[in-house]
């Protein structure tokens, strides 16, 4: 397959320009292309990697529900287009030097698995290569290949378990990088953060919605949401019990926040699925250990 898209850097180096679908460019129109976006967007940040076709059957689904343009059914073609357009943008912002990463909307990357012949739209962090920390071109490619083994090791994971589809206005939240849904047991860590560590509402917020996007992204475990407390709140249980209490508040988040390795499912979702066990109880390190010692987890799951 040639590469439908221009100028991108993928685990075989920069990738020249391939075939053009003009008449799927000729269609485009700024509503349609900016749905395209947000879709792209939510589905790469609920889900981490996805393909083209994934993208396409998650914007058909809700774009039904939608007027024209945008309930037009889109095609792999279109897809490709229309993400040629947007970095063509990107590129065209960064030349100017009027491209701010941190105010324009979120991104991913494409890249190519030459062993299944597809590409896959990736969460871009994860398919970052500093060029910078390589002496030549063959580290370079090495390390890309090393994110493409990476990135195909984590789609594997829960391969048989078929994507979390959510309504329309849950799936665009996750539009934003730190999105997440708001649940009864966010709310209630919110609560006991902002009681226990005297912290404003707002405050409180951030430090939640900071462990959802951790758990996501890097796998939810309770060691994991923890650790990831304690980088964003200043607060140290004063015993076992406050200790206690805390793990009884965030244990819910871990069980009911969507992550990548169960394809935008939760670990209740899929004890309910019958496709893991009951959620047992973690050895999770004691309160010295913990809040005294500094310790530092691992963030990513091998």
């Amino acid at each position: 397959m040639n590469n439908p898209f221009d100028k991108i850097v993928g685990p075989m180096g920069e990738l020249s320009l391939g075939n053009k679908d003009e008449s799927a460019a000729a269609e485009a129109t700024p509503e349609r292309d900016e749905f395209i976006q947000r879709c792209l967007n939510s589905a790469v940040n609920l889900y981490g990697i996805v393909t083209p076709k994934e993208v396409c059957e998650l914007y058909n689904g809700y774009a039904k529900n939608h007027d024209a343009p945008i309930s037009s059914p889109l095609s792999e073609d279109e897809l490709h287009a229309t993400v040629r357009r947007i970095l063509q943008k990107i590129e065209e912002k960064e030349e100017k030097g009027s491209f701010d990463p941190s105010m324009e909307d979120a991104w991913c990357a494409p890249i190519y698995d030459p062993d299944a012949g597809e590409w896959l739209f990736v969460y871009e962090p994860l398919a970052e290569a500093d060029d910078d920390e390589f002496d030549n071109e063959e580290d370079t490619a090495a390390a890309m290949q090393t994110i493409l083994r990476n990135v195909k090791k984590r789609r594997a994971r829960f391969s048989d378990v078929p994507m979390k589809t959510l309504p329309e206005k849950d799936f665009l939240m996750y539009e934003d990088p730190m999105g997440d849904e708001e649940t009864t047991a966010s709310r209630n860590l919110v609560k006991h953060i902002k009681k226990e560590c005297c912290v404003p509402k707002d405050e409180a917020d951030y430090t939640v919605m900071n462990i959802q996007a951790c758990l996501r992204v890097n796998g939810a475990t309770l060691v994991r949401a923890l650790t990831e407390f304690t980088t964003w709140c200043d607060y140290e249980p004063l015993d076992d019990e406050e200790y206690t209490e805390l793990i009884h508040k965030i244990s819910p988040v871990v069980s009911t926040t969507r992550t990548w390795n169960y394809r935008g499912h939760t670990q209740s979702e899929l004890v309910k699925m019958g496709v893991i066990g009951k959620i047992g109880e973690e050895n999770v390190p004691d309160r010295e250990s913990l809040f005294g010692s500094g310790s530092d987890y691992d963030d990513f799951d091998d």
